[in-house]
């Protein structure tokens, strides 16, 4: 989640925070935030629908065995996320025990059905009533999931096309509890919003 015009931190071709070389950071250009992405709302957040945003950088990204590009997922129903359907979160965030990991963690998890993730049972305390929508997909098996810190990571499938190749179906975006089930953002219902944002600041 980034909110209003601040610029993340990005890093590439690293898998141990403590390994961090100034070659790796990249520095942002311009953010876009979706349009219909609520800003401003205090916390806790309970609306994270339209958990989605484009980054244009500074520089070209060089290319390496350690840095590739993701694909997006194709118009065609062989991209349609169907309940059962697998693939692969990965990032630095905290564990089932709470801690804050410093070598990037993997994880294979499956689509299950919305109503998994509503009915996780909220923490202790937490009575707020969250939105769900189909602009999110509900993914885990009640045990692998992302936690705190792995937010704006990719939910990776394999490509139906050519199985050399991956697509970003998902965006990590929050979860009811860590260790249960989490939303991610559906990539495929933006696809007309992130190319008429590319196409209308090719230049800028």
């Amino acid at each position: 989640m980034v909110e209003d015009e601040e610029s993340p931190v990005m890093y590439v071709g690293i898998r141990n925070l403590i390994n961090i070389r100034p070659r790796h950071r990249l520095v942002a250009k311009k953010v876009f935030l979706h349009d219909k992405w609520k800003r401003g709302v205090p916390d806790p957040r309970t609306d994270y629908d339209n958990d989605i945003a484009l980054i244009k950088l500074k520089a070209k990204v060089e290319l390496s065995n350690l840095v590739s590009p993701i694909c997006l997922p194709g118009p065609d129903l062989e991209y349609i996320l169907e309940n059962g359907r697998t693939g692969y979160i990965s990032g630095w965030g905290k564990t089932e025990n709470k801690d804050q990991v410093q070598t990037l963690q993997m994880a294979q998890i499956s689509i299950v059905k919305m109503a998994d993730c509503q009915n996780v049972k909220a923490d202790i305390g937490d009575s707020n009533q969250y939105l769900f929508s189909s602009n999110m997909i509900c993914a885990g098996d009640n045990i692998k999931d992302s936690c705190q810190g792995d937010s704006g990571g990719a939910f990776v499938m394999q490509d139906p096309h050519n199985d050399t190749l991956y697509f970003v179906a998902g965006i990590v975006s929050w979860g009811p509890k860590c260790g249960t089930f989490g939303l991610y953002t559906n990539v495929r219902n933006y696809l007309d919003w992130i190319k008429k944002t590319m196409l209308e600041h090719k230049n800028t």
